[in-house]
């Protein structure tokens, strides 16, 4: 089956943190969630992986079923964080949305 046969327009992804946040404190959690897209029509029940880049510590990661992100304690403020909603169909289209540590409390 060619993409045509399936989808009138390549799906989108697009990714939001709750809230709008765009910065997240260090010791923190942060959800995130995922629309996906064909055209102007939203995809029902979408199967998506998260992952995530830009961290420097081992405790800051993200549930990939989930999108929920745990920063370390010990992320440094000012690290930028690039968190990828993937939707699992075949095609592998994804979205992204970088939020930045803060010191946390």
């Amino acid at each position: 089956m060619c993409l045509g046969e399936r989808y009138s327009y390549l799906p989108t992804v697009s990714v939001a943190a709750a809230e709008s946040a765009d910065t997240v404190a260090a010791g923190e959690t942060l959800q995130f969630s995922a629309t996906v897209m064909n055209g102007s029509d939203p995809v029902e029940s979408p199967t998506i992986t998260w992952s995530l880049s830009g961290q420097a510590q081992a405790g800051t990661s993200i549930d990939a079923s989930s999108g929920l992100l745990t920063v370390s304690v010990d992320e440094a403020a000012d690290t930028e964080l690039t968190i990828t909603a993937t939707y699992n169909d075949g095609t592998d289209h994804t979205g992204s949305a970088t939020v930045t540590v803060t010191a946390g409390a």
